[in-house]
């Protein structure tokens, strides 16, 4: 094993005394600035929504205040979602979560597993929340489809109390399911994909109802946010990643 503090690959320079690969071309910074620039052009016309979803006031104080009446009413929250329908939540609870509900993410439609989980719970405390951006995911479906009869057959005409939605604004079959039985519906943002959905409704509910603090989470992306303004990889942790992955491929 060589023991320089630095090993020089063509156009690319390991320099093992600073924080990573150190590219030495100038004009890859160049093209990687202009990346940027046209990445936020798109971001303030609306065609890339997903750095700006923080900023949307009204989302994040219906998402808080449903959540502070659910925490009276609710033990446990069950998230009906699958991919990025899920994976953001259970992020965002695991690194975050509080003294707020306990939040489960039945990832997959292994009937076994699904069913062992619900027999686990008090349904007359447990809320459930169906997530599916399309409407249309046939696992999350699956899975709805499984939870809304056990409701139904176990508490009655109340049943749709314990039951809401999180999917797209105007279609989907998850959103006429939710119309015709009257359930509490949350959006997701319009041109923000399942994959970026993490703080609009499908990330931000189940973090809400584990005790995350929505006024400090928002507070960070904000930050974040900032961060990621520069256009110079020194000054852009996300843009230097980037850029070292580009180099080492």
């Amino acid at each position: 094993m060589t023991n320089k503090s630095w090993i020089q690959y063509d156009r690319l320079a390991l320099d093992f005394r600073s924080n990573g690969p150190q590219s030495a071309d100038q004009e890859g910074t160049e093209r990687l600035s202009a990346i940027h620039k046209n990445i936020h052009d798109r971001v303030d016309s609306g065609d890339l929504p997903f750095l700006n979803v923080h900023q949307d006031e009204g989302v994040w104080e219906c998402v808080s205040v449903f959540a502070e009446s659910a925490r009276d009413r609710f033990h446990d929250c069950v998230v009906l979602g699958i991919g990025g329908s899920s994976l953001g939540a259970q992020a965002l609870v695991s690194a975050l979560g509080g003294s707020g509900m306990r939040v489960h993410f039945p990832d997959n439609v292994d009937p076994t597993e699904l069913a062992s989980l619900l027999s686990s719970l008090d349904l007359k405390r447990t809320l459930f929340n169906c997530v599916s951006k399309s409407g249309g995911t046939i696992e999350t479906v699956a899975q709805l489809l499984v939870v809304r009869e056990r409701l139904k057959r176990d508490l009655g005409p109340y049943w749709n109390q314990h039951l809401v939605v999180t999917t797209d604004p105007e279609h989907g079959f998850l959103r006429e399911l939710a119309d015709r039985d009257e359930l509490i519906r949350f959006e997701i943002s319009k041109g923000v994909g399942g994959r970026f959905s993490v703080f609009t409704p499908v990330g931000l509910l189940p973090a809400a109802l584990a005790g995350v603090d929505l006024s400090q989470l928002r507070a960070g992306i904000s930050d974040a946010v900032a961060l990621l303004a520069g256009s110079h990889p020194d000054q852009n942790a996300a843009l230097k990643l980037a850029s070292d992955l580009h180099y080492l491929n």
